[in-house]
Parts: C-alpha cells; structure tokens; sequence
C-alpha cells in the first residue's frame, strides 16, 4: 500500500535550536514548494501558519505548479513572544484573542485549500515550576479555547498534538490520555488528536498503544512521524532508534482511519534535506511493507496462545530482505 507521504514546510527553510545555532537556509514559500518537489514520494506539504501561508492563492498557484496538495495547515501559537506565557492559556486576554485570531486565519485557509485539517501544537500552554499558575483556570481556558475553534467552521477538522515538554517543562497536553480526555470532554466530532511518533516516545509511550487508545475513541486525526532515543525530541529519521515499534504502530494504522498523510517531522539539521526527505519515505514505505505482509489473524494468535519468542520468530522472517516469505 503506498503511503500518503507530505513535509513540514519548517524542515525546509531556516532552522534553530534552543541554542540558537542555525540549520538549512532561509526559503521563501515558492523556494520550499521547489525544493519540495524534489524529494522521493512526496505527494503534500504541510504548511506552518502563518509563515508559511501568507497568500491563499499563491499556495494554490504553487500546487498547480508542483502537483503538491496540502496535507495540513500547522498553527504556529508557540513561536511569537507574545505567546511565551501561553497562548490559549495566557493570563492575557489579548494574548488570548490573539491565539484564537492565529486558529481562525489558519481554519480558513485549510477550508480555501482544500484540506480542512488544522493540527495544532500548543507548545507554550504548560508550567515550568510549581505554584507558577492556577492550573485549574488554566484547565477552563484551554477546555473554552478548543470548543471556541471547533465551532469555527464545524466542516474542518481540529487536531491537537502533544507533547511532555519544551518549551514549556511540563505542556497541559502532554500524553494521548491527556488529549484525547480534553477533545472527548469538548465532544464535537471535527475535534481529534496528531500523533507525533517522536512525541509519543518521549511521553514514554508505546506509539502503537497510543494509536489504539485514540482509535478506539474515533479521534485519531493524523500522524506525523520521526524518531529518536527517548531522552529528547530529536526529529530522526525514523527506525535510526526504533524498528520494531515504527513496525507495530503501522500495524495498528490499519484498524483505526485517520488522514491518510504520513507527515515528515524530521529535522535535517546535518544531513541534507532532500536526501534526508527522500530517506525518511523510503523507510516508511519498506516498514509499511513489512507490516502490509503480515498476517495479522496468524499475528493475533500467536500473540494470545504462544510465546512472545514465537511472535518475533514470525515477524523476523518478515524482516529479513525485506521480502522474505512468512512462516
């Protein structure tokens, strides 16, 4: 089965760190679509809002051009000073609005272009230190927040990212639990949950677990995917840490619908971009491979009545060359 491959038009641009050492070169939004398009599998982009989504029909001049659709609209409610006490829980009201003005310019756009999707990663919603806020009215913010965009326009759909920390030390959307608790407890049917592998691994979760959990719930919106080693959100490339996890959780893709788009979070802060796009494609491809082999009645029954030896017996034939038959 052939993915929906897309990238984060952030990866393709100018980039830094926490210590302010800078990546990659600054592009404008026609430079990245063109770089864009030489990457291996690329069908979609997902733009970051709003820097990377200053005019609505340039995008649709640029998709015309590069045959590229949009994956995504990313609302940026992390990066402006403004937001560096929060966005949707800033003490601020002004701040506040200007989250939600941030959230409405980029559900409109996702409507105008033909995704209606919007993810969204509230990065600077959290705390730092105890007693630094009333987490309770924090709670009542971002729970009036995500009912106020998902009313918006009801035909988009809002999907909220986690992630445990940074920048903030502990971010109020920090698990899958967590969020979808908060999209169940706002109820409306546009609302759902990203699953960032990357993040998921550094909650210390397992990625498959943590899309069954969501599935089950029909709140499973969309996937971005990268790896690292737990310790940090590094943006690998994926299976440069975890083979055997990539593997499951494109196995339990199967029994949940979601978007479609197997989104590229990964940061080529050494490598070079397009290498390092294309790379990221064909390992997803040759895992979905994998996890489209097996038998999953076969996997099922040997997961309840056999040894977990002989699960891994099962799947390491797979493995092999990548072709190898089943036994």
């Amino acid at each position: 089965m052939s993915m929906k491959y897309a990238v984060i038009t952030g990866f393709l641009g100018g980039m830094k760190d926490r210590f302010h050492s800078h990546y990659g070169q600054q592009r404008t939004i026609a430079e990245k679509f063109a770089l864009a398009s030489k990457i291996e599998g690329i069908k979609g982009l997902e733009l970051i809002y709003p820097y990377d989504c200053p005019d609505v029909n340039q995008i649709k001049e640029l998709q015309a051009q590069y045959g590229l659709e949009i994956a995504a609209i990313n609302v940026n409610v992390k990066a402006e000073p403004d937001f560096r006490d929060g966005s949707y829980t800033n003490p601020s009201s002004k701040v506040r609005k200007l989250a939600m003005e941030y959230t409405a310019g980029a559900i409109e756009a996702a409507a105008q272009l033909g995704s209606n999707l919007v993810t969204c990663c509230p990065l600077a919603d959290g705390h730092d230190v105890s007693f630094q806020t009333d987490y309770r009215q924090d709670f009542k913010r971002l729970k009036s927040a995500v009912n106020e965009a998902a009313l918006i326009d009801p035909s988009v759909r809002l999907s909220l990212e986690y992630k445990p920390t940074e920048p903030r030390v502990s971010c109020y959307l920090d698990t899958a639990a967590t969020t979808l608790l908060l999209v169940e407890d706002v109820g409306h049917k546009n609302l759902g949950v990203t699953l960032d592998i990357g993040h998921s691994l550094c909650a210390g979760e397992t990625p498959a677990r943590a899309a069954a959990l969501l599935g089950e719930y029909n709140r499973l919106f969309y996937v971005h995917v990268n790896d690292n080693n737990r310790a940090w959100d590094w943006d690998l490339v994926p299976g440069t840490e975890h083979i055997w996890a990539l593997v499951e959780f494109l196995v339990y893709l199967k029994f949940y619908p979601h978007a479609g788009w197997y989104t590229a979070d990964m940061m080529p802060a050494r490598i070079d971009p397009i290498k390092g796009f294309s790379q990221t494609y064909r390992v997803m491809e040759r895992f979905q491979q994998v996890a489209d082999r097996i038998d999953l009645a076969h996997l099922q029954d040997l997961t309840a009545h056999g040894d977990v030896s002989d699960v891994y017996d099962f799947l390491w034939s797979l493995l092999g060359d990548w072709g190898g038959s089943q036994k």
